[in-house]
């Protein structure tokens, strides 16, 4: 009511105040008259967001608007969008008056509400997403989880190595391979029949990122010759291949067996902030970037959403005969990214799960690798 009597204050007794507000021709012929209707609209608590609706104004009177409407705009953060019915060659500068000023404009008013109307509803579902997503000890600076992760990504070049990223993901419940880091033959060995083979090994190397194309890897070890046999082959090959890089051992981790392979990733956003990414392995994301994106917070629903949303979901979902893959299990690890996405959003740029092993329902998944890059 406040604020209605305050437009009425300003518009002929047969305009409108209501919701849309019909200021009249004489206001707009005015040359504050516009001005001051947009101020109080502005201003007003009531209001949430504002859909300008101008049709023939042009000239002098539509440039001192388009003007008003900049400026405004400016002062703020309501969303405001304009719709404006002449044509370019009427309007004149009064389009580039706007478009320079950062104004969303639109040629009808159809287009302009639905406009308004997608961000009001995306806004709602976004409250609700976060309320959803959000655990509840999550983004406490404080938190156990948190300080671990710090003191983690502080002891890290700004390359985790793979042992370093799952040590980060593992700290906020996400599961990865059962593995160590030996330093020589002997410790490979203690690793490999502590874990029971077959195992894996990989380089440990901070200035080694591609494994495969130093030869700083080994798969499906089955027993002791091989496996000194493979840790003496990465040790020689990466050498040859970088003599300068830092290696602080071998990782030996156990052997993941048949399952699907999917990818999940992370993207720092400067615009949108930590960004998460769901894709299949192999043809799905290489040839057809069959992926789906979400801005984090996720919540279960937005997890098992954005899975649904590839075109690979169906080899998930049990395609021709196939056994089904645990989908909870990932929408899990999916939550848990964007939670761990959130609360270090200060320190990660990028994380790249690839491999995440998904297994047969409730069976779960396994990170096989991974890389983190830091801030």
């Amino acid at each position: 009511a406040k604020t209605q009597k305050a437009i009425m204050d300003v518009i002929p007794a047969y305009g409108s105040a209501l919701n849309p507000v019909d200021v009249t021709a004489q206001v707009l012929n005015e040359a504050e008259g516009f001005s001051k209707v947009l101020q109080v609209m502005v201003e007003s608590p009531a209001i949430d967001a504002l859909v300008i609706v101008v049709t023939m104004i042009v000239g002098e009177p539509g440039r001192q608007m388009a003007e008003d409407i900049v400026r405004m705009s400016r002062r703020t953060r309501k969303p405001m969008t304009v719709a404006w019915t002449a044509g370019d060659r009427v309007m004149g500068d009064n389009l580039k008056v706007l478009v320079e000023g950062g104004v969303q404009f639109y040629r009808s008013p159809v287009r302009a509400v639905r406009a308004m109307g997608s961000l009001m509803n995306y806004s709602k579902f976004r409250e609700g997403r976060l309320a959803q997503g959000r655990p509840q000890d999550a983004s406490s600076p404080g938190s156990t989880t948190r300080e671990a992760a710090l003191a983690l990504l502080a002891g890290a070049d700004r390359s985790l190595t793979e042992h370093q990223s799952k040590e980060l993901l593992h700290l906020y419940g996400i599961p990865v391979t059962k593995e160590d880091v030996a330093k020589t033959e002997r410790e490979a060995v203690q690793v490999a029949e502590t874990i029971g083979y077959p195992v894996v090994l990989k380089i440990d190397s901070p200035d080694i990122l591609h494994k495969t194309e130093a030869g700083g890897l080994r798969l499906n070890i089955q027993n002791r010759v091989e496996l000194i046999r493979a840790y003496n082959e990465v040790l020689e090959n990466v050498r040859a291949y970088n003599p300068a890089a830092r290696v602080n051992g071998v990782l030996v981790h156990e052997w993941v067996g048949d399952g699907a392979e999917v990818i999940v990733g992370v993207n720092n956003d400067p615009l949108f902030g930590p960004t998460v990414m769901f894709g299949l392995g192999g043809v799905f994301v290489e040839v057809l970037k069959d992926v789906s994106l979400r801005v984090a917070p996720l919540s279960r629903d937005d997890a098992l959403e954005m899975m649904r949303q590839t075109k690979g979901f169906k080899v998930l979902a049990g395609a021709r005969g196939k056994a089904k893959a645990d989908t909870h299990a990932v929408a899990d690890v999916l939550v848990n990214v964007s939670r761990m996405a959130l609360e270090l959003e200060d320190q990660i740029r990028e994380l790249d799960i690839n491999p995440l092993m998904v297994h047969p329902e409730g069976q779960g998944v396994r990170v096989v690798d991974a890389l983190v890059i830091k801030n």
